[in-house]
């Protein structure tokens, strides 16, 4: 195996996390990254901002204002991260050009082992730490669209008043009218969202 199959075995894991928010250190920093880099952020600050509304609209229960307390400080720290990530990108691409130097230095089979040993290893904590926020993230949407949905049940008879979003928006969005279509898009969007928050937050 060479070099550079060695780095990329080691650094696939990470780059798959990353190119999605146009964090890469080691990708090519054209206007593509850049839209990928605004849209993440935009989307996170766009969550961000409704879970401020939530928490002083205050129209729901204890348990979905402390669900939107939670994506409102998760959604703060993704913001600063992805956005010190672009902003100091070049001590980013220094550390893994210092990586992929250390790569091409191996001389013989057994530091090589032991460098696949190490990259072995932080595929597994990778991919299980994925795994933990991504079943965490399906568990938050399901329980907090029962709780909001039960807890808001007595306004469902108004048309156009709904509840049951994947992240706290309700207070919010009651003063616009959702039909079950729009519904929808913004479900699909808030979900989204919260997975853009888990690639911001994830490992750092």
């Amino acid at each position: 195996m060479s070099w550079k199959e060695d780095v990329a075995y080691a650094m696939t894991p990470i780059k798959f996390l990353t190119i999605p928010l146009g964090a890469w250190p080691l990708q090519e920093y054209n206007m593509f990254a850049l839209v990928r880099h605004i849209v993440s952020t935009v989307g996170l600050v766009v969550a961000v901002v409704v879970q401020y509304f939530e928490l002083n609209y205050s129209c729901t229960g204890a348990y979905s204002q402390l669900d939107a307390l939670t994506v409102f400080t998760c959604g703060i720290l993704a913001v600063l991260k992805i956005t010190w990530f672009r902003i100091y990108a070049d001590n980013l691409i220094c550390n893994y050009s210092s990586a992929m130097s250390d790569y091409r230095t191996i001389d013989n089979e057994v530091k090589r082992a032991v460098m696949q040993k190490h990259a072995f290893l932080g595929r597994i904590i990778c991919i299980i730490a994925l795994l933990i926020a991504y079943v965490d993230s399906v568990i938050f949407i399901v329980g907090h669209s029962a709780a909001s949905s039960k807890e808001f049940k007595l306004n469902t008879s108004i048309e156009g008043l709904r509840s049951g979003y994947a992240i706290p928006s309700t207070c919010t969005l009651a003063h616009f009218y959702i039909s079950r279509n729009a519904f929808v898009v913004i479900f699909g969007v808030e979900s989204i969202i919260l997975v853009i928050m888990c690639l911001g937050n994830h490992g750092n």
